[in-house]
């Protein structure tokens, strides 16, 4: 049924999300974008929608689909031997500690 296709959807779309939610722990904001963009056209939900805002917002103008997420990034003070530094929004950081809250509960992240 139709109903039955959307479920399967929402927890592939769910599953997703979880993904991209590591991808930015582990500092791929190319491939959290790309695995939160996946889950919005799976089952678009406030919450995915909103992840994948922040991420598109941080990515210096990059709006979206165009491609900000493919350029190299910026020269940091890993490359260096230091340790690395980003620069986030305040809402980038509720969102992402909220998400690495919930662990791998995700339909708490969900809402």
């Amino acid at each position: 049924s139709k109903r039955a296709g959307m479920e399967c959807n929402k927890e592939e779309a769910e599953r997703c999300l979880g993904i991209a939610a590591a991808k930015l722990r582990a500092g791929d904001r190319a491939a959290a974008a790309k695995f939160a963009r996946k889950s919005v056209a799976l089952y678009p939900t406030d919450l995915a929608r909103r992840f994948l805002l922040s991420l598109e917002q941080g990515t210096g103008g990059g709006r979206g689909r165009g491609r900000a997420e493919q350029s190299p990034p910026p020269a940091s003070d890993a490359d260096q031997g230091g340790t690395p530094t980003r620069a986030y929004t305040p809402e980038q950081e509720t969102e992402v500690a909220r998400v690495l809250k919930a662990e791998q509960d995700y339909y708490k992240v969900l809402g």
